[in-house]
């Protein structure tokens, strides 16, 4: 069969051919990773202790520029009032009573089905 086919022909045969396989070896490598490998957090929120009224940031990133950042509080989406997340920082304006609890950050990127977290618990200190 490839015998009848011009030079032109035999080449678009092979790239098609070689196309398939560098995406089958790709979807077996991508299956034979664990979880979360090719997410790896740069920066990740550590728990700590803040006075009250004070303002607080929490930093997250990953190496994947292509990952999407976001921020859990006790498990829900729903921040405390007063706080703010954007690009992977999480700021509270004027820490109080119901802003402590468990932050979470979740690093996911859709393409490659991956996904990691980190979680830091703020509690704080000083008179209410």
């Amino acid at each position: 069969a490839l015998g009848s086919l011009n030079v032109a022909e035999r080449v678009k045969m092979m790239a098609v051919t070689l196309l398939r396989v560098t995406k089958f070896i790709g979807a077996l490598l991508m299956l034979a990773a664990p979880i979360g490998a090719f997410l790896t957090f740069v920066a990740n929120p550590q728990s700590r202790e803040v006075p009250l009224n004070s303002s607080v940031v929490l930093s997250c990133k990953v190496a994947d520029g292509a990952a999407i950042v976001g921020w859990l509080f006790n498990d829900t989406s729903d921040l405390p009032a007063g706080a703010t997340a954007v690009n992977g920082t999480l700021a509270v304006e004027t820490f109080q009573p119901s802003s402590a609890g468990l932050y979470r950050c979740i690093a996911s990127n859709n393409s490659t089905n991956r996904q990691v977290s980190h979680q830091s618990r703020l509690s704080y200190f000083g008179e209410q």
